[in-house]
């Protein structure tokens, strides 16, 4: 069982990665500018943005948020379990802001969402050419209520 959960553990943590990466990247909330060096070569230089990152990585991220949510008695009592899937915005400060519930399961578990997305601490901000700039991110957040075992319920990034 510990076996199957640490596979599990790495594949959320892997493809959470994925997922806040690339919707950040393509979320950026000032457009990219292009720089022509010189006629005679044609280049062109895009400046990417820094993006904004969580205290201590995306590790810590997943630790926070294994530790602040907490699965609501009444959807565990009815049985409601899925993903919701939130999106806010890190500030040129790295506050958290604007946290919305893109896809919605149930109320109960959408507001715990939006509660604990809404407490993070400051992230660090995002950067472009030097200047803080605000960055969206979507994040997944799995209720799982485990079988078998009662009053045991899992809370998962996906």
């Amino acid at each position: 069982m510990v076996n199957v959960l640490k596979k599990d553990l790495r594949w959320v943590l892997c493809s959470m990665c994925m997922l806040v990466t690339l919707y950040a990247l393509c979320s950026c909330e000032k457009d990219d500018e292009f720089l022509d060096a010189d006629d005679k070569d044609e280049t062109v230089i895009q400046t990417e943005p820094t993006m904004a990152t969580f205290p201590g990585g995306l590790d810590k991220l997943m630790e926070y948020l294994k530790e602040n949510i907490k699965y609501p008695k009444e959807a565990e009592r009815i049985g409601v379990e899925g993903r919701v899937v939130c999106t806010f915005v890190v500030t040129e400060d790295g506050s958290v802001a604007d946290v919305k519930v893109a896809i919605s399961v149930h109320p109960l578990l959408d507001a715990e969402a939006v509660r604990v997305i809404s407490t993070m601490p400051k992230w660090i901000p995002g950067e472009h050419m030097g200047k803080p700039i605000r960055i969206k991110y979507t994040l997944p957040i799995t209720f799982r209520l485990l079988r078998g075992n009662s009053n045991s319920t899992k809370v998962s990034e996906q």
